[in-house]
């Protein structure tokens, strides 16, 4: 049984294609791409931003680091349109009431992260959040890494949950499973291929499969 679950934050707990879909439209507006829809960002939700940028977009390392802060002064413009999943705070109150101890993990900005959580009303469910911080833990294995280590837990005690292949990939660097949900930005069959224990498709569901036999 877990003792510790790491939540990805966009996708998982937070709906953040207007925000973070916004954020990027507008970036790639400055480097000609100019036809795109918010529905073409749902890609770049999930993976850390110099990857979307470069492998996504074909922009070099210069202009990946331009983007970036591009990207980041926008997104400080959007953050308002991030919105949490219906039903993902009563999952994670649920989840605290049961004994999980609750932790953050996304390759996420860590300040933002932080912010929009105490928005939500959430931050006070989680012992940690953690996130990319000063470019340090960009990649989503150095940010479970730092997060068992920060909490001291073994990683066949703690749990992922994400939604995209991302979170899987990462989290099984650092020795650890993933549950997928089903309510953010990547498929049953992304997730399944790239490892994943199981899917849920929505918070309620996430909590019965966790809380069953307790």
């Amino acid at each position: 049984m877990y003792g510790t679950l790491l939540f990805d934050f966009d996708g998982t707990i937070g709906n953040s294609l207007p925000s973070v879909g916004g954020a990027f439209l507008e970036t790639l507006k400055r480097y000609g791409f100019d036809n795109l829809t918010l529905e073409d960002m749902r890609k770049c939700i999930g993976p850390p931003l110099q990857y979307s940028f470069s492998h996504f977009f074909g922009l070099d390392e210069k202009e990946c680091e331009e983007a970036i802060a591009t990207y980041r002064e926008y997104h400080a413009k959007f953050a308002h349109l991030n919105k949490p999943f219906d039903g993902i705070e009563d999952a994670l109150h649920t989840l605290r009431n049961r004994g999980f101890r609750l932790a953050v993990a996304t390759t996420k900005r860590e300040s933002s992260a932080v912010s929009l959580l105490d928005r939500f009303g959430l931050l006070p469910l989680f012992d940690l959040v953690a996130g990319e911080a000063e470019g340090r833990r960009s990649e989503k294995s150095e940010v479970v890494q730092y997060a068992l280590t920060a909490l001291g837990s073994a990683p066949e005690d703690a749990l992922m949950i994400g939604d995209r292949l991302y979170d899987v990939e990462g989290a099984a660097a650092a020795g650890v499973k993933t549950l997928g949900v089903l309510w953010g930005f990547g498929t049953r069959e992304e997730l399944m291929a790239a490892g994943a224990v199981a899917t849920v498709t929505t918070p309620a569901e996430l909590t019965d499969y966790l809380t069953r036999g307790l």
